[in-house]
């Protein structure tokens, strides 16, 4: 199961973060999806507010990429 979710989190990072692909988002995320940002007092809930979230960000930084280092899931 592990292999799966590390597969899972690096097609997640890819398509949404550098291929900007918003559909992916509500295909992984679920409706009670909870994301806590650093500053933030309360988790964004569900798939549409993560995607706004991702939206400001490419706002503010359109060429923006992630890279993953390394991912762990045992």
């Amino acid at each position: 199961m592990s292999e799966k979710s590390k597969e899972l989190m690096r097609r997640f990072v890819d398509e949404v973060w550098n291929k900007k692909n918003r559909q992916i988002v509500y295909e992984v995320l679920t409706p009670d999806f909870r994301h806590y940002m650093p500053g933030s007092k309360d988790p964004m809930i569900g798939p549409e507010a993560y995607q706004q979230a991702v939206d400001f960000f490419f706002m503010a930084f359109p060429k923006g990429k992630m890279n993953i280092d390394e991912v762990f899931a045992e």
